[in-house]
């Protein structure tokens, strides 16, 4: 995909979504997101558009050398052996394990006058020498596409469908880059799972003047679980689908400074119950973005959040039982800042944020504080180090939290590959996770170590 880049002075946005869907439904949704700028935009237009990125969005990580330009189709395919410590993610008994890895992948990059796509699908087949209850299919399909059909608008339509049974941090499955401000709480460990996901975004920027511009946003992101071959019971994972929306409003003070102001809605259901549980949260923050150097950005936002949680109460009869909504505010505040350092060697971001999220599956609603530090640099001709550290403090909000319940989590990982011919490269890679859950009745520790060594076989061709 092609590295992220700033259309002008444009500055941030974000959200919407849907009801959980089955498969097919998902499949049929994402299917109309994807051509809808097809249908939408006039022909007869035409611009080179580029990436938009929104307020607590963090740039990806892809150096200038790495980008892909043009039209253009990847082939490819990744031969993996992951040593894991603890396969079954259990502190009580752990076990260690080898899996093997093949993973495919195709990609491409079209440009049509005034609309560019991009496209990446990668299924995989992974294989535990000890433990088959663990052998498993992955597969993600990502698609993204730039559009600028009227001079000073920018509309940019993304998705991404996965399906894994790995924590987000598994390097099998390494994260899309995401918005970081109602971004996913990627640091968590979840139990053994099927874990389907759906996420999908439209940003709409429009630029009247050269010194103002308005950004809308629609994001959606469907969690579903489903209990992995040999297991029983439930994993006690929640589902849940977020849908929101966000307005913003940007002023250039002057030629690399921005001021504005955002508002945020958004609409957590949690579908452990068929009674509605959820929380809707608003928020609204002012932005301040500095470009310090034409390579080095700062960005911090603040302001007040506020909560509806709705729960329920469940009371027994002797002749059954009956659930009682109950609602809670809650009001809180929500900010966060990111530094973002983009060279010809050297990429790096460093962002920390706090506001009311989904607990991505542990947990309902919660107040989250999340940090992450990511780094990549060319560490000589044809080698590249990567460093990656991620902090997340997750307290749940509501009539059924108590205050002695948090989920604390902090991974890391390094990683170093090489490219060894213009088609073939390898990586080895080093990744931790650590996670404590504090609880009265549930407390657990979850530790886990994997150690993975990689061979990939690449053929890029212009198109």
């Amino acid at each position: 995909m092609r590295k992220d880049q700033h259309w002008q002075n444009v500055r941030p946005v974000m959200p919407a979504s849907r009801p959980h869907p089955s498969r097919s439904a998902t499949l049929c949704r994402w299917i109309l997101g994807a051509v809808t700028p097809l249908l939408v935009a006039s022909p007869l237009l035409r611009a080179q558009p580029s990436a938009l990125r929104s307020v607590g969005e963090t740039p990806g990580l892809g150096l200038a050398s790495e980008a892909e330009e043009g039209d253009f189709m990847v082939g490819s395919l990744r031969l993996s052996s992951t040593f894991t410590d603890n396969v079954l993610l259990s502190n009580t008994h752990p076990v260690s394990d080898v899996d093997y890895a093949v993973q495919p992948g195709f990609s491409i990059g079209k440009t049509l006058g005034w609309l560019h796509t991009d496209w990446d699908f990668s299924p995989g087949l992974v294989k535990y020498q000890r433990v088959d209850q663990r052998d498993r299919l992955t597969g993600a399909v990502v698609s993204n596409f730039d559009a600028r059909p009227w001079e000073h608008w920018l509309i940019r339509v993304r998705n991404n469908y996965r399906v894994r049974t790995d924590p987000p941090f598994d390097t099998f499955n390494t994260k899309v880059p995401d918005t970081f401000f109602a971004g996913e709480n990627g640091q968590l460990i979840l139990p053994l799972a099927e874990q389907i996901s759906d996420e999908g975004n439209v940003d709409i920027s429009y630029q009247p003047t050269e010194t103002t511009t308005l950004v809308l946003n629609g994001f959606y992101r469907d969690y579903i679980y489903h209990p992995i071959r040999g297991q029983n019971i439930s994993s006690g994972l929640v589902n849940s689908q977020t849908k929101s929306g966000r307005a913003q409003l940007y002023r250039r003070l002057s030629g690399n400074a921005f001021l504005g102001a955002a508002y945020t809605y958004q609409d957590i259901d949690f579908a452990f119950t068929n009674h509605g549980a959820g929380v809707a949260a608003q928020s609204v923050v002012g932005v301040g973005t500095v470009d310090i150097t034409p390579s080095m950005e700062f960005q911090i936002f603040a302001g007040p959040e506020y909560a509806q949680v709705r729960n329920q109460i469940l009371l027994n009869f002797g002749l059954g039982s009956v659930f009682i909504p109950t609602t809670e505010d809650v009001l809180s505040t929500t900010g966060g800042a990111i530094y973002s350092l983009h060279k010809a060697r050297t990429t790096l971001n460093l962002a920390g944020v706090r506001e009311v999220s989904g607990g991505t599956g542990l947990t309902a609603g919660a107040h989250s504080t999340r940090g992450d530090f990511t780094i990549r640099r060319e560490v000589g001709a044809h080698w590249y180090a990567d460093l990656t550290a991620e902090y997340g403090l997750f307290t749940p909000i509501g009539v059924s939290s108590g205050s002695s319940f948090n989920i604390r989590a902090l991974s890391g990982r390094v990683a170093l590959d090489h490219r060894l011919t213009e088609h073939l490269s390898f990586e080895i890679d080093y990744s931790h996770g650590h996670q404590q859950q504090t609880s009265v009745t549930n407390p657990r520790r979850v530790d886990v170590d994997y150690a993975m060594i990689s061979l990939k076989y690449q053929i890029k061709r212009a198109l």
